[in-house]
């Protein structure tokens, strides 16, 4: 289930334009590492390149981008109102929109469309 569960004063927020620009701009960041790497290899080692992009850059990068992700969100159940947090596997997994999770919460064990929390820094 849920790795904290926070009740009495949230650590979390729900996001503001600056969140989403900030999200948008490391998936650019993103895009342009995958897109970048997969040139750079393909031009200088052929097949092997891309075998070496595929197989270990994509990994590595898509884990990170999902890693950060998981890090930096909560999880807000609009049934119970408890808030939190869920595994990276899961959150590479679930089922999502821009800004709602389908989950199931720790506390009412109701599966409902989560909505996504900033972590407040």
């Amino acid at each position: 289930m849920g790795r904290e569960s926070r009740s009495a004063v949230s650590v979390y927020r729900k996001p503001k334009g600056i969140d989403y620009a900030r999200s948008g701009a490391i998936l650019v960041a993103f895009v342009i590492a995958l897109t970048g790497s997969c040139l750079v290899l393909i031009l200088t080692l052929g097949t092997i390149g891309f075998l070496i992009w595929l197989l270990l850059l994509v990994p590595v990068l898509l884990g990170g981008i999902v890693l950060w992700h998981a890090r930096s969100t909560a999880y807000r159940c609009p049934e119970c109102g408890n808030e939190f947090t869920i595994p990276t596997w899961k959150d590479l997994i679930t089922p999502h929109s821009l800004n709602k999770y389908r989950l199931r919460c720790p506390r009412c064990k109701k599966n409902s469309w989560m909505l996504v929390l900033v972590r407040d820094k």
